[in-house]
């Protein structure tokens, strides 16, 4: 009944505006209440526009409990969760998410992700909240982290491994570094991410130490080399 009631609110409230551009061409100009629905019909996002610009959203989960609220100022965007704590903010166009959007935990810089057209596409930079370092690289395409490469960094910003993202039927090359920068091993994983194939191992001088050989992620040969 609660979601009956907030459904027909919104519908009383909703309302759309027609303006001809130069050309005579008509456009919806959105003013008032627009609404995003779940396939069960529950609301999740409601967005109110002021003559054909987003002015504010709220959001709410499954449940309908509230999550937050964004005040859009200048087609710039600032979410808050319930709590009152900023937890993104970015550039909208046409009331989605583009370019770098920038999220926050405890008022603290986590995250930049680059939006186009409401969805997660090129490259994402994650950060460690309390120490302001690097975590993690990697790339979407149309929403989702399917190709590019998966960077990821140790607690000092070094880079710790480097793979590929989006596995296919031959495994992917993995590579994995010490703090100093130098190769520790590579090798290939599979689909299930265990090795499969040989992996090499270095030391942190650089020197091969050993080759062991993998298949379906068990160890089957090892070979040592003399120091």
């Amino acid at each position: 009944m609660r979601n009956l009631l907030f459904l027909i609110t919104v519908l009383l409230f909703s309302n759309c505006r027609r303006q001809s551009n130069k050309n005579g061409n008509s456009d919806i100009i959105k003013n008032g209440i627009d609404s995003i629905f779940h396939k069960e019909e529950k609301i999740l996002e409601i967005q109110y526009w002021n003559l054909g610009n987003l002015d504010s959203i709220t959001k709410y989960d499954f449940k309908n409990n509230l999550i937050g609220k964004g005040i859009v100022k200048g087609n710039f965007l600032e979410f808050y969760n319930k709590s009152g704590n900023k937890e993104y903010e970015g550039f909208v166009k046409k009331g989605k998410l583009t370019g770098s959007v920038r999220y926050f935990e405890r008022n603290n810089l986590i995250g930049s992700l680059n939006y186009k057209d409401g969805i997660k596409d090129g490259y994402s930079f994650y950060f460690n909240d309390s120490i302001h370092t690097l975590r993690m690289i990697t790339k979407f395409t149309k929403g989702q982290a399917k190709d590019g490469l998966l960077m990821l960094f140790n607690e000092k910003g070094s880079l710790k491994s480097l793979s590929k993202v989006g596995l296919d039927k031959e495994g992917t090359q993995s590579l994995d570094f010490y703090e100093n920068g130098v190769v520790k091993s590579i090798g290939t994983l599979n689909n299930n991410g265990g090795y499969e194939g040989w992996v090499f191992y270095f030391n942190r001088k650089g020197k091969m130490e050993k080759k062991q050989l993998y298949k379906d992620a068990n160890l089957i040969e090892n070979i040592e080399f003399t120091k």
